[in-house]
Parts: structure tokens; C-alpha cells; sequence
């Protein structure tokens, strides 16, 4: 009896070895690595955690206040330290990486010609991969400040049905200070603007003081804006 029962445990035993090895097989024919299964394994975890956290407003809270809007900010200052932005270096460099990256592909495609298929899988999940991760960073940086408390229950100032009549007085304010601050740029004699750019750069830091004096809350540290090389090229 207990030898059968060794032989139906062994049976068994081995049936699991050959259904592992015939899965590993199917995923070895796929083209997909340990790793990468590992990453999406993670990737997918990472979005389960957000939407969790998304379920509890204190929880977004603690995340922007001691996680993501520190980190914002250490980012920004190291950022700041170099003259150009690199925000749009950043840019440049994933269109490259993206065509460096396609060039690759069809190349392993040539040269793998037996093992085609594996590699288009390979190459498909990799970038499903950069774009998993990408979605997640933005998740965790940005769109967690959708669920946190709300500007208005920050600064007590709350939204509320106007009329008409109203929104036509609120215009016409904006109009007349836009009138009255005009007078205080410097023009040539055609009308044209004679700022430069770097100017404009160094008195935007300080154009949100008046807010930040009325709403202390808001107050966050500024760093000077900086000129786009590429500025009509990354508007499209």
C-alpha cells in the first residue's frame, strides 16, 4: 500500500515536471525572457497598488505630500542646474531610441530567420514593456493628484453657479487689468515686443508670489522656465 502510494505521488510529481517543462517550452518559443516576465509581473502589480491607493483619499494625500511632490521637487532643482532643458533633451533622446530601437528589430529579424517569429514576439513585448512602465511612472507622478484632496478644499475657495451677467463683470475685470499691465511692457515704436526670451524666463519665477502670499498652501519653490530649442517642432 505504501509503495503505491510512493508511485502515485512519483506519477504525479513527474506529470507537474512535464507540464512545467512543456510551459516553459511554449514561453521559450514566444521569445520572452525570465526577465521580461518578471517586469510585467511587476508593471501589473504597480497598477494593482495605484488603483488600491486611488481607493483612499488620505492615502493620496500622504503619497503627493511626503512622496511624489518631494521628489518633484528634488527633480526639478537638478533640472534647473543645466542651462538647457532637459526635459526636451528627454524627448530628443526617446525619438532616437525609438528609431534606434526599430532599426535593431529589422535587423534581428534578418538575421534570426529561423526563429522569426520568437524574435516579433520578443521585440512586440519589450515595447508593450516601455509603455507599461512609462503609463505606471506617470500614474504614480501625476495622476495620483487627481484623487488627492482638491484644490478648492485646499484653499476653501469653492466652485459655485454664476450668471451671465456675472461672467461678463469677471471678463471685463480681466480685460481692464490685461489693459492696465499692457502700458508696463517695454515696446518699440512698430509695437513690437522688445523682451527676450531669457528676460520673460526670469520674471515668470517670480509672477506667482502674489498667489502664493494670499494662499500659503500653494507656495512651492519655483525654478527659472527655460527656452525650447526645438519649441515649434514639439508644439506639433
Amino acid at each position: 500500500q505504501n509503495a503505491a502510494r510512493y508511485n502515485r505521488r512519483k506519477q504525479k510529481i513527474g506529470e507537474a515536471h512535464m507540464k512545467q517543462a512543456c510551459f516553459r517550452r511554449i514561453i521559450r518559443k514566444t521569445g520572452i525572457t525570465k526577465r521580461q516576465g518578471v517586469l510585467f509581473v511587476c508593471v501589473l502589480l504597480s497598477f494593482l497598488l495605484f488603483w488600491l491607493c486611488t481607493k483612499s483619499q488620505f492615502v493620496c494625500n500622504l503619497i503627493t505630500a511626503y512622496v511624489t511632490d518631494p521628489l518633484k521637487c528634488i527633480l526639478s532643482h537638478i533640472c534647473s542646474l543645466f542651462s538647457f532643458s532637459v526635459t526636451e533633451l528627454a524627448i530628443i533622446a526617446a525619438i532616437l531610441l525609438i528609431i534606434g530601437c526599430a532599426v535593431w528589430f529589422v535587423y534581428q529579424m534578418k538575421k534570426n530567420k529561423g526563429r522569426r517569429i520568437p524574435t516579433l514576439f520578443h521585440g512586440i513585448f519589450t515595447a508593450l514593456l516601455a509603455v507599461l512602465i512609462g503609463i505606471s511612472a506617470f500614474d504614480w507622478m501625476y495622476g495620483i493628484n487627481y484623487y488627492e484632496m482638491s484644490l478648492q478644499e485646499k484653499i476653501g475657495v469653492y466652485a459655485k453657479d454664476v450668471s451671465a451677467e456675472e461672467l461678463y463683470e469677471t471678463a471685463s475685470y480681466f480685460l481692464e487689468q490685461a489693459n492696465k499691465s499692457a502700458k508696463s511692457i517695454p515696446r518699440d515704436e512698430t509695437g513690437d515686443l522688445v523682451l527676450s526670451a531669457d528676460a520673460i524666463a526670469s520674471m515668470s519665477v517670480c509672477a506667482y508670489e502674489p498667489l502664493f502670499s494670499k494662499y500659503e498652501i500653494l507656495k512651492t519653490p519655483l525654478t527659472k522656465p527655460k527656452v525650447l530649442v526645438f519649441s515649434k517642432g514639439v508644439s506639433y
